[in-house]
């Protein structure tokens, strides 16, 4: 059988050109001399020479272009992002090896397989949205999703990176894909924003005035303690505002000062004035510093301000007058005493002070601050928050007489200046009564808690919403519910019978709306019979008048009930008698005047015969 001839490869133009050329020139071979022929041999050779070279040069670049593909490959194959190319179904047409690990699979494996299979069901849909717009649109979009890892039987968040490649040749249009695993940044993210939160909780309970600035000093962000100093109803009214507008004169050219230093990473502070939103007139110590971001610079500004009006306001007037100061101290009643900052001595005691302690003027002036304090513990406290804050206010301690009695003080301390040169200023109010109160308090308590224990009432306290506070061991003894079910529940959810939770709800909710005591009884349904309850209900008030709830007290009279209840059956039976006795009564009576009427009539008809006076005499003997 003949071998079919092969196919004519096609002719490239060089080769056509040099074909055309041969032809030209083969008319003239014969015309050529030995000369020339040699000339032309030569010509040939160096042309094969110059063919072999150029032939061996393109060998070697094949080999480096295969080295250079391979290169290449593995640098695709290897990259730490994984690469997919998708067709518009949604099948995977070629993947690297990252991606195949990243979808726990080998790469032989991938290949026509849909994509969304390795997805998270929660995904799948996000995903086939996110293909079609980058296909439809050729456009490039960014997509995160969950990728399942079935070895570990879990899930990884990836970020897809997705543009559309048209095929000319095929007609079609596919999806290059690249993955990078996010996981770190996503649980990085989620700690950032639990941090935020606390952060932010901390920022909204504190009682300083904090504000957010941006970079150009417009207010972003003012915390609610700030807000109510401000006396600000609604932030919405001052959002983007520059934060200088609050500001008036020269303390304006400070918040402007100060928030041009922070934008270049400077912290500064100062004090100013300015009025809240209402009006009322404010000084406040004002700090102003930059909130950096990751690369070192400022993203933000932050601005804290404390309202230190009243103190503002007590350093000018001591400042005013020292007379009148040392005037006010010694006829006051609150204990004032000045002692060196450096070395603690006393340098001046008004003369509540001495005499609270005991001692005389010149005794104190030789002493240092440390000595009238009854616990170190508490004078070293006090340092360190005068190291901290500058100042103590309030602050509760126990002090010492000269004579070694104890009694509690709640003191005030702050820096002053004193004769020029440092001092602290420390004012102190006897608070033993109302400490020695606080404990009688605690005891009443204790003690009220052991009555209400011990008593066989049944006690409740409820606040406004009929919550229950307290309850006595007699109502979990009676309704055979623990402590548990009623504190912090309302009547109706304490688990108590229907009917006599709604008429105990009914008789607290009276005291509510009346504000006045009520009186009255009741019946509680039990296992053993109905239990019957004497209840007094009252208001509970605040010291300011306000009604803080009910207090309701139940006292067991079934005994009573029952008792009055033979009593009153007792009555009924000799009521029964005594009617009986009534009726026999009556019908003797009535026998009695029909025996009178009798002898009447005898006695006429004796009368009419004749015979009265005889048988009148026996009837009457009779």
């Amino acid at each position: 059988m003949k071998k079919p001839a092969p196919p004519k490869k096609k002719s490239s133009p060089l080769r056509k050109r040099a074909e055309a050329s041969l032809k030209k020139q083969t008319g003239r071979l014969e015309d050529l001399s030995s000369s020339g022929m040699k000339t032309l041999i030569h010509d040939l050779g160096t042309h094969q020479i110059e063919l072999e070279m150029q032939n061996e040069e393109l060998r070697r670049a094949q080999e480096e272009l295969e080295i250079s593909r391979r290169k290449y490959a593995d640098l695709y194959d290897l990259a730490p992002v994984g690469y997919l190319t998708i067709d518009e179904k949604g099948s995977i047409l070629e993947a690297n090896l990252t991606a195949a690990t990243m979808l726990s699979t080998g790469k032989r494996f991938l290949l026509n397989k849909r994509f969304e299979e390795f997805l998270d069901p929660k995904d799948r849909g996000l995903f086939m949205t996110h293909s079609a717009e980058v296909l439809e649109n050729r456009v490039q979009r960014s997509l995160e999703v969950r990728i399942r890892n079935s070895r570990k039987k879990s899930a990884f968040w990836t970020l897809l990176e997705s543009a559309a490649v048209e095929n000319p040749d095929e007609g079609t249009v596919s999806l290059r894909t690249a993955m990078s695993n996010i996981e770190e940044r996503k649980r990085a993210e989620d700690d950032l924003r639990k941090s935020n939160a606390f952060n932010q909780s901390i920022i909204d309970s504190s009682s300083d005035c904090i504000k957010l600035l941006d970079l150009d000093g417009r207010l972003q962000y003012m915390s609610p303690s700030g807000q109510r100093l401000l006396e600000i109803k609604s932030f919405g009214d001052y959002a983007n505002m520059p934060y200088s507008e609050f500001w008036k004169g020269t303390d304006r050219e400070q918040v402007i000062a100060a928030i041009n230093k922070a934008k270049q990473g400077l912290s500064s502070s100062f004090q100013g004035y300015c009025p809240t939103a209402a009006g009322t007139p404010k000084w406040w110590d004002v700090s102003i510093s930059p909130v950096l971001g990751a690369g070192g610079k400022p993203e933000r500004l932050l601005a804290v301000s404390r309202d230190v009006t009243e103190h503002r306001r007590a350093e000018r007037a001591l400042r005013e007058s020292e007379e009148r100061f040392k005037a006010i101290a010694e006829n006051t009643a609150v204990g004032i005493g000045v002692v060196d900052a450096a070395d603690q001595k006393f340098l001046y005691a008004n003369a509540a002070y001495h005499a609270a302690f005991g001692y005389s003027l010149d005794e104190l002036m030789g002493r240092k601050a440390g000595d009238v304090y009854y616990d170190p513990e508490d004078r070293s406290r006090i340092l360190q928050t005068l190291k901290d804050q500058g100042r103590v206010t309030n602050y509760e301690v126990r002090l010492k007489r000269k004579d070694g009695s104890v009694f509690w003080s709640s003191s005030t301390i702050r820096p002053i200046s004193f004769s020029g040169k440092p001092a602290l200023i420390g004012a102190f109010i006897d608070v033993t009564e109302r400490k020695n109160a606080e404990e009688a308090l605690r005891r009443s308590e204790a003690l009220f808690r052991s009555l209400t224990e011990s008593s066989p009432d049944c006690i409740a306290l409820h606040d406004r919403e009929l919550r229950h506070l307290y309850v006595s061991p007699a109502i979990t003894r009676l309704s055979g519910l623990p402590e548990e079910a009623f504190i912090g529940k309302t009547v109706g959810e304490a688990g108590l019978p229907p009917a006599a939770a709604a008429e105990l709800e009914r008789l607290l909710r009276r005291v509510l709306e009346t504000g006045s005591e009520h009186f009255g009884e009741f019946i509680f349904p039990s296992t053993g019979g109905d239990v019957y309850f004497h209840w007094r209900s009252v208001p509970v008030w605040d010291a300011d008048g306000s009604m803080r709830g009910v207090l309701a007290i139940a006292s067991d009279i079934t005994a009573r009930r029952r008792a009055e209840e033979k009593l009153q059956e007792s009555v009924r039976e000799l009521r029964a008698a005594n009617d009986e006795l009534a009726r026999f009564n009556r019908a003797a009576v009535d026998r009695e005047l029909r025996m009178i009427e009798l002898k009447k009539e005898i006695n006429e008809m004796l009368q009419r015969t004749g015979d009265a006076p005889r048988y009148h005499v026996e009837l009457e003997k009779e």
